[in-house]
């Protein structure tokens, strides 16, 4: 195996491992804001991941950084004609961090509802963007022979781009669902998705599945047959988390559904190796992990940095998960307190 090859799969697990991690903050930011006024609610669902969230977006940092050392040419392509969707992405995770930490100092009903509004738009904003940005990755975009983009933010967008940013959208919020019900149990939950739990995990499966036959029938570029392993155990994922939640399982179905959100780059790497991303002008403008890599020497220095550093690092981040792993408590009476 080369390096180029090794690096490439090391950026999807990065990409694998901040769709698990902050799939679950997402989709905790998105109930949240629909607690409305049921401050106590709100408060404790933050709470819950007050300790990770934070730390959870450093995977999404390190992946950019890793494509930036590894595949530079692809890091210019992506980053510069991608720049709006990333800034808006970038805002989005702004406006979130700024909403939970504000969230919980405001007493006026009026500034609560924007705190609302804020954490709802930042939590789903960024997973919609993200899986946008990455599917069109496979669908094809104008790149010409200087692997320059030249197209707008338009080109990014049709059909199968949406409906996988919107696959990664009720992805994160069935998995945030979940870690809600581990942490704090049903009863927490407000009424709108205590009641519909189970309709939202079919839901999430099921588009899921259209996704995959959307982009398997219309997407020429698209490897089936690599792909196909890893759609079908997400897709299988998705219906034990299902399973599991039925039972009251809780931390056996917030698993699985961690298992699906880190499936779902799986997929989409798996359908473009070895490309990184498909030129719409013909396979000779494609970009591929061989022509936008930084040299063997680099990607040597590269790979001794981090069979060093990044053991560290997650020894430290299960460490901290470990400590805090303990539920919730909710405060005052759930469903009268609008203090």
């Amino acid at each position: 195996m080369s390096l180029a090859v090794l690096w490439f799969g090391l950026i999807g697990v990065l990409f694998a491992g901040y769709c698990f991690l902050e799939g679950f903050d997402f989709g905790i930011g998105m109930l949240a804001a629909m607690a409305g006024r049921n401050r106590s609610a709100g408060k404790a669902l933050l709470d819950s991941i007050a300790p990770h969230w934070d730390g959870n977006e450093v995977w999404l940092i390190t992946a950019g950084g890793a494509m930036f050392a590894a595949f530079p040419g692809w890091y210019a392509t992506f980053f510069s004609g991608y720049y709006l969707p990333l800034f808006l992405l970038l805002m989005g995770l702004v406006l979130r961090g700024v909403a939970i930490e504000f969230r919980h100092y405001t007493a006026g009903p009026e500034w609560q509802r924007r705190w609302n509004w804020l954490l709802a738009f930042g939590s789903g904003v960024v997973p919609l963007l993200l899986g946008t940005a990455l599917s069109s990755l496979l669908q094809g975009v104008p790149i010409d022979r200087q692997l320059l983009y030249r197209g707008s933010l338009f080109d990014l967008l049709s059909g199968y781009s949406v409906l996988n940013g919107l696959n990664l959208l009720l992805l994160c919020f069935w998995h945030g669902s979940l870690f809600a019900v581990m942490k704090l149990g049903q009863e927490a939950l407000p009424d709108l998705i205590r009641g519909n739990l189970r309709w939202i995990g079919i839901a999430a499966a099921g588009l899921w599945t259209l996704s995959w036959l959307v982009g398997s029938l219309s997407i020429p570029a698209l490897n089936v047959l690599p792909a196909v392993v890893p759609a079908a155990l997400g897709l299988l994922a998705l219906l034990m988390s299902g399973r599991a939640s039925s039972r009251r399982k809780d931390k056996r179905a917030f698993l699985w559904s961690g298992a699906a959100a880190a499936l779902y780059p799986g997929v989409i790497f798996s359908a473009l190796f070895p490309r990184v991303m498909v030129s719409s002008w013909g396979e000779a403008f494609n970009l591929t992990i061989y022509n936008t890599a930084a040299s063997a020497y680099s990607l040597r220095v590269l790979s001794i940095v981090a069979l060093t550093l990044v053991p560290l690092v997650l020894l430290y981040q299960a460490w901290s998960y470990w400590i805090f792993r303990k539920r919730v408590a909710v405060s005052g009476a759930l469903p009268t307190d609008n203090a």
